[in-house]
């Protein structure tokens, strides 16, 4: 899959997936390093939790991430993305 992701919508990642209708906290950002952490809570319409970790390399192009979320039961998910150039 490839897409394009321009500097407003990196601003509002913490959005994906949220309904309009979801209350959550503003989301918790640690960059050390090569490593972005994010925690997010949600209160509505079901209270959650959400952890992700990013790894990056060293040249910012290439990170691995998991996802573990928490809604009654908990999920993780894990992907690689890779940067093959500008937006057009």
């Amino acid at each position: 899959m490839t897409f394009c992701i321009n500097k407003e919508k990196l601003s509002q990642s913490h959005q994906i997936g949220q309904k309009p209708q979801q209350h959550c906290d503003k989301p918790q950002i640690s960059d050390n390093g090569n490593v972005v952490t994010m925690d997010m809570v949600c209160g509505k319409p079901h209270a959650s939790k959400m952890h992700s970790t990013i790894q990056f390399n060293a040249a910012r192009d290439r990170n691995r991430k998991s996802i573990n979320q928490s809604i009654n039961q908990s999920m993780t998910l894990r992907g690689s993305e890779n940067r093959i150039g500008d937006c057009k």
